[in-house]
């Protein structure tokens, strides 16, 4: 049990398994509805719900779709352990499968698998196999998914791999919708390692390339890191 989150906006959440760093920069992508319905597509222990859940008022109802029994029995606990029984459902369910209705959610967030199968060096750890490689649904499968569930006009935020953003862009070509896209760099003078990609379907306007989030300078963190992972800011779109 270890604790995501901190004195920021969307407090402190207790979650079992993973959370961490990377759910936190989901988290602060997302825009912040004051009611509707949220999705999120691989939710694994359900970090990113749960921090969007503490943000938001009771009348944001948040779905966690997970495939996998085991990830889905700790976001059910993390649910009840962070008392948002009453807002927050956790569906197991893959996405080639799931009963879900399309169009009927305001925001729909991911994280998807980054790791494609043979082309990395992998975790031992079975469970961690599990969450970050890619399995029977490839990214244009989690891409179109998940603009089949939200509503027109409504938004999509992912983060992955830096490296996948072109496959992102392309699967996005033949749909109708605005790209807005911020890469994470770990360090400064080093690649970026994440990107967050914000999608808004039905809209053209032009793609849109954000300035780079720095996470790290030297050992520390930098205020823009500070403001976002441990403070009230938010990520501007």
């Amino acid at each position: 049990l270890f604790l995501v989150g901190g004195r920021g906006g969307y407090g402190k959440c207790r979650v079992r398994l993973w959370g961490g760093m990377v759910a936190v920069l989901l988290a602060k992508a997302l825009p912040v509805l004051k009611s509707g319905r949220v999705l999120d597509v691989g939710a694994g222990s359900g970090a990113v719900g749960l921090m969007y859940a503490h943000f938001t008022p009771d009348t944001v109802q948040v779905t966690a779709l997970e495939k996998h029994p085991e990830f889905a029995l700790y976001a059910r606990q993390n649910v009840v352990d962070n008392g948002f029984s009453d807002r927050m459902e956790v569906v197991q369910s893959d996405i080639m499968e799931t009963a879900l209705s399309p169009q009927s959610f305001d925001i729909v967030m991911t994280n998807p698998p980054y790791a494609v199968a043979d082309t990395e060096t992998l975790s031992p750890n079975p469970l961690k196999q599990v969450a970050f490689v890619e399995s029977s649904a490839e990214l244009n499968d989690w891409v179109d998914f998940c603009l089949r569930m939200v509503k027109p006009r409504g938004v999509v935020v992912m983060i992955h791999k830096m490296d996948r953003l072109p496959h992102i862009v392309n699967a996005l070509s033949e749909h109708k919708v605005s790209i807005k896209v911020r890469p994470i760099i770990t360090k400064h003078g080093t690649n970026p390692s994440r990107v967050l990609v914000y999608i808004r379907q039905g809209d053209k306007s032009p793609f849109a390339m954000y300035p780079d989030f720095v996470v790290y300078d030297g050992k520390h963190h930098t205020a823009d890191a500070n403001a976002i992972l441990g403070g009230n800011k938010r990520f501007d779109w």
